[in-house]
């Protein structure tokens, strides 16, 4: 997958993945902040309005990807987070295998 680092490197209706430890959240880039070019604005299923502005230095630092929703880059965003989540989190692991064993047959 490819990693994005920068608003610059998007354009409006391009989407990224952020992978945050075992969390996976999907996110559409809209545009620069119309009154802060610090911060962009994205539309987000996991916000209850669907919108959410993030800050050029957060978005930086987060594990950004652009994203296209085919099952390769699942099998990839899994194996992220398998590598991601400690021993503790077996049955997860295990969970995250099995998915991409589905997507790879």
């Amino acid at each position: 997958m490819e990693i994005v680092k920068s608003f610059d490197e998007l354009k409006k209706g391009d989407k990224v993945v952020v992978i945050n430890g075992d969390k996976v959240n999907v996110m559409e880039f809209v545009c620069i902040h119309p009154r802060d070019c610090d911060y962009a604005l994205f539309l987000d299923d996991m916000v209850t309005d669907g919108a959410k502005s993030v800050s050029k230095t957060k978005f930086a630092q987060s594990n950004a990807y652009r994203y296209h929703d085919t099952n390769e880059e699942w099998i990839e965003i899994y194996q992220t987070i398998i590598d991601n989540v400690n021993a503790q989190h077996h049955k997860d692991i295990l969970w995250y295998e099995d998915m991409i064993k589905c997507l790879t047959r």
